[in-house]
């Protein structure tokens, strides 16, 4: 990433794996919208797989942290997340994912790779139960 020092300055840093999307929330509430855009972090990224896990570590509780941050920048915006916002929230993500693994699948299948249906959904489960246990319920 790149940005003015002044921007940098006047981030709050955020520890942990929720801090990507906290700190992009903040970009965007200091920065003007016009001025931010994403662009190709190269072909040589190296993106270290973690395993599932549980609440103590691998990507159940990277899930629950980023879920955790997003949350709480929803509430520092102001908007009143309850059991009801989340509850809506974690039945749409439950779309989308049923969603998502059906293209995977799909694609798995036309390129001749494995694909774990089963795998899959579990750790489509386990990431909702994860959000679903924040610390931003009904606040």
């Amino acid at each position: 990433m790149a940005m003015t020092r002044d921007v940098a300055m006047s981030l709050p840093v955020e520890s942990g794996w929720g801090c990507e999307i906290a700190m992009l929330c903040e970009v965007f509430r200091r920065a003007d919208p016009r001025k931010i855009c994403q662009v190709d972090g190269g072909r040589d990224y190296d993106h270290k797989h973690q395993p599932l896990g549980n609440a103590a570590g691998g990507l159940v509780k990277m899930s629950k942290e980023i879920a955790h941050a997003l949350f709480a920048q929803l509430i520092e915006e102001g908007i009143p997340v309850c059991g009801t916002f989340t509850d809506a929230v974690l039945a749409s993500y439950r779309r989308e994912a049923q969603e998502a693994l059906t293209r995977f699948r799909n694609l798995a299948l036309i390129n001749a790779l494995p694909f774990d249906a089963k795998e899959e959904l579990q750790c489509v489960e386990s990431f909702r139960a994860s959000a679903r246990r924040g610390r931003w319920r009904d606040q």
